[in-house]
């Protein structure tokens, strides 16, 4: 049941966390199910049981915000919540994308989800026990109201085993049990793993996902807004042990500057930090010296030509290589699957939106959903068939793209041997 002694050090730590994880979106989104959300990812339909209801109140605390929420806007909330309880995600979330829903500034924003706070604080409560929690430091409570805020049922299914670890002092069990136990609501686990990582140890730093297109400048921009203080590159190069600042790539976990790193633990060092060369680096020193080194050969080389080859995880981004017209139903749930998708925050999050919609118009139209004569939404059928097979990715002229990369991979490889890598890639550009 809601709470309501949430003190200002736990409200604060919860916040940061549910800020850095969920983005902030002016207006009302849909998610992955297709359910609507507004500001720093407040859902405005929930899950209760085995039904989804509107959220009690919901014109009252948006209104409270700032938000203007006029009668059209139930109305188009109804008729999203009837999608939600007929199964039709992607009919609720083509009805979210359609409607001129008010905007929210971020100050009104940070207000709805804080408001909400004690409520999620009484999820964790009823999960782990109010004994067990009233001994946790505000730190630790502000993660597991995160969970909580993730998904209030996947906390409550882990609670038992949780709230006994935590009451025996194990926070190491705690950790594990936290991760296991909120996975399946975090397809990549970077939410799962962070929130476990700080329930161990809330002295460690927090955790921030980079988004599609974002550098370093961006991040620590888009930081220093979110947690109301000054975050410079430098800090992130030097918790991050980054090599290369510009060598970052969307989906990244980077620990963000937060209380300090616990005495004497430190980021493990990777491959390339300063003061290590890299295979590739004393191949192409070898091939300068004359040794005649193969570098497609070399350990270093055939790591390069393997990161070139389409991996496990990164089925998202090969779904968007192609045009919509040639995804399969599955190839649309991969990308719904996605965390970012879910949040809709950002230009990734944006971006998947706008593909998945793209999807649902050219195989569903565009038209309001089929009614009975009842006026209850009919399921939706494809105006188009839909391919069962998926297609390969490829290039302008119509080749494979995997083995075009591979190709070009290959290329700079053997310039590299003749010339290095710099030179290798001027050549390749010109």
């Amino acid at each position: 049941m809601p709470s309501q002694s949430l003190d200002q050090k736990t409200a604060d730590a919860a916040f940061r966390h549910i800020s850095l994880w969920e983005g902030f979106e002016d207006t009302v989104y849909a998610d992955g199910g297709g359910v609507p959300h507004i500001g720093y990812g407040f859902a405005l339909i929930v899950k209760v049981g085995d039904e989804w209801e509107i959220k009690t109140d919901l014109k009252k605390k948006l209104n409270a915000a700032g938000m203007a929420w006029e009668e059209a806007d139930n109305d188009k909330l109804r008729e999203i919540w009837a999608a939600l309880n007929a199964g039709d995600a992607a009919q609720a979330t083509a009805l979210t994308d359609g409607h001129p829903f008010s905007a929210i500034d971020k100050p009104g924003a940070e207000k709805l989800t804080r408001d909400a706070l004690p409520e999620y604080e009484g999820y964790v409560k009823d999960a782990i026990g109010e004994d067990v929690y009233a001994g946790l430091d505000p730190e630790r409570r502000g993660v597991l109201i995160d969970a909580a805020y993730l998904s209030p049922g996947q906390l409550s299914k882990a609670g038992p085993q949780l709230g006994a670890a935590l009451d025996q002092g194990d926070f190491d069990k705690a950790a594990q049990i936290l991760e296991k136990g909120m996975r399946p609501v975090d397809s990549k686990g970077d939410r799962a793993r962070a929130d476990a990582e700080f329930l161990r140890d809330p002295s460690i730093p927090g955790h921030a996902q980079v988004q599609r297109g974002e550098g370093l400048g961006v991040i620590a921009r888009r930081l220093s807004q979110e947690l109301g203080r000054t975050v410079t590159v430098d800090e992130l190069v030097r918790l991050n042990n980054l090599a290369d600042p510009d060598l970052i790539r969307a989906g990244q976990l980077l620990r963000v500057p937060g209380n300090g790193a616990p005495q004497g633990q430190q980021p493990a060092t990777p491959s390339g930090a300063p003061g290590q060369r890299s295979g590739l680096e004393e191949g192409k020193a070898a091939a300068r010296a004359g040794s005649g080194a193969d570098l497609a050969a070399s350990p270093e080389g055939r790591r390069f030509l393997a990161a070139l080859e389409p991996k496990a995880g990164e089925e998202v981004e090969e779904v968007l290589l192609k045009p919509v017209d040639q995804w399969t139903e599955r190839e649309m749930k991969t990308l719904m699957a996605d965390p970012d998708y879910w949040r809709a925050a950002g230009p990734r999050g944006r971006l998947l939106q706008d593909k998945a919609r793209a999807w649902h118009d050219h195989f569903f139209g565009t038209g309001p959903a089929p009614e009975d004569e009842t006026g209850r939404m009919l399921p939706a059928h494809p105006a188009h068939p839909i391919p069962t097979t998926p297609a390969p990715v490829r290039a302008a002229d119509g080749s494979e793209l995997a083995g075009s990369v591979l190709g070009i991979g290959k290329r700079v490889l053997a310039a590299a041997a003749e010339s290095g890598l710099s030179e290798a890639i001027r050549g390749l550009q010109g």
